[in-house]
């Protein structure tokens, strides 16, 4: 009886979280946000070319035979470009949101009372973190729909000579693990891209605070970690490039499930779950600690 308690409780949060405009719109700009990744890079004059760019400057049979312009190939390089720098804000948005709305009504004091405040608190976080990671989810097979019509799949013309062709049995992967591996991922990703704004919404209520700092603290911690890292190459440290690599903001793009589980990515999967859920144990600190219980 008492688990459905906690289910049904969790259930009437992510029914508050998701079922808002600014949900709808906050998956949107995900999706949009997966066009500025970079799809291609010509070797010939070094120009970058990002997801939107390429739809339009290659026709169809350049794609054909180029594995860098298979579907599968641009859909996996959906959760780069401007979205690792805006992911914080995007996903804090809705749930901010309906949190501030239920704390400015007196609805979370409500909510409070039925419920016992540890219980409430540790169900809010939970469904914040499940509609960060759902948002992102959502934005990102948007984005693979969309991509369908103007990406061939992946075939053996893309593997025909050279270097792709010694590669093939690396690259080519089938559609259904592609996009298994990017759900995960981008579910992931989200999850832990919202606990910023959720640790500061445990003492503050000013939105513009709760969904800014965030992205300056993920933007300036990312920069950071990437200057390591490349002094690190530079001093032909790999080991310690890997290791620094386990810190970024968005260390979970780096999962790929398909090939398996290496010793790396199993390190990054542990280090999300440790974030998220020490991120869980300090946010309840904070609430127990004030005066009026989080109300």
């Amino acid at each position: 009886m008492t688990e459905m308690k906690w289910l049904r409780v969790i259930k009437n949060e992510v029914y508050k979280d998701s079922c808002n405009f600014g949900y709808v719109g906050a998956v949107l700009i995900v999706t949009l946000l997966a066009f500025t990744a970079t799809a291609f890079t010509d070797n010939v004059n070094g120009r970058v070319y990002t997801v939107l760019e390429t739809i339009f400057c290659f026709d169809i049979q350049t794609k054909k035979i180029t594995y860098e312009l298979s579907w599968g190939s641009v859909f996996g390089k959906g959760l780069s470009g401007y979205i690792t720098m805006f992911i914080p804000i995007v996903t804090a948005f809705p749930t901010m949101v309906a949190f501030g709305a239920s704390q400015n009504s007196g609805y979370a004091r409500f909510e409070i009372s039925r419920y016992e405040s540890v219980r409430y608190w540790v169900c809010r976080f939970v469904s914040a973190t499940i509609c960060a990671g759902i948002c992102v989810t959502i934005g990102i097979l948007l984005y693979a729909i969309v991509l369908l019509p103007f990406f061939p799949q992946i075939n053996d013309d893309m593997f025909s000579t050279g270097m792709d062709a010694a590669l093939k049995g690396v690259l080519f992967k089938p559609w259904y693990a592609i996009v298994a591996n990017m759900i995960f991922t981008s579910f992931v990703y989200g999850c832990v891209s919202v606990i910023p704004a959720l640790l500061l919404s445990s003492f503050c209520r000013n939105p513009y605070i709760i969904t800014c700092i965030p992205f300056v603290l993920s933007y300036s911690w990312g920069n950071i970690i990437n200057k390591w890292i490349v002094a690190a190459y530079t001093d032909l440290n790999e080991r310690l490039a890997e290791n620094l690599s386990l810190l970024l903001p968005d260390a979970s793009r780096q999962i790929y499930l398909p090939d398996g589980i290496s010793s790396n990515e199993l390190h990054i999967i542990m280090l999300q779950t440790a974030v998220i859920f020490t991120g869980l144990l300090v946010y309840i600190v904070i609430m127990r600690k004030k005066a009026d219980c989080g109300k």
